[in-house]
């Protein structure tokens, strides 16, 4: 997941963070909590096997540049999982 830079940002900037770096926003546990919240009131309309466990903020979104997509939009797994491999581990980490 990534969030929009502009809107993260300015969330920041009015819950006492301004002017820190939009990398340094979304991976902190502030942002965490902020996406947590919305993520339970998802869950909680949801079936047990369909609701999310745990989930990851990414510091940018997946482009063409970095080989992480194709030029159709489709995801290039291998590529992605091997970009932030720390993160996935993270999901499966106790």
């Amino acid at each position: 997941m990534t969030l929009d830079p502009e809107a993260i940002t300015a969330w920041a900037d009015q819950n006492g963070k301004p002017g820190r770096a939009c990398a340094d926003i979304v991976t902190s546990r502030e942002a965490h909590e902020l996406i947590q919240h919305y993520v339970d009131q998802l869950n909680a309309g949801l079936n047990g096997w369909e609701t999310i466990k745990r989930f990851t903020i990414l510091e940018r979104d997946l482009d063409l540049a970095n080989d992480e997509l194709t030029p159709s939009m489709k995801l290039k797994r291998k590529v992605v999982l091997s970009n932030f491999e720390k993160d996935v581990e993270g999901l499966y980490a106790n």
